[in-house]
């Protein structure tokens, strides 16, 4: 059985921008999660009526 995730939260100033310790907390979440052999499908930071994609932008 393959166990797939994806994580998300809100910036609420509305700035979709990642912070460095988004991208950092990206990178240690996806190296743990292959260790444990489940696949972190995406980041995205979501906001009113929009989001972020860290697959999209490449930064996954």
């Amino acid at each position: 059985m393959q166990l797939d995730f994806f994580w998300s939260h809100n910036h609420p100033s509305e700035d979709l921008t990642p912070s460095e310790q988004d991208i950092q907390v990206t990178k240690k979440i996806s190296s743990v999660s292959e260790c444990m052999g489940i696949r972190f499908l995406d980041h995205f930071i979501v906001n009113t009526g929009n989001y972020l994609s860290f697959k999209e932008m490449e930064l996954l």
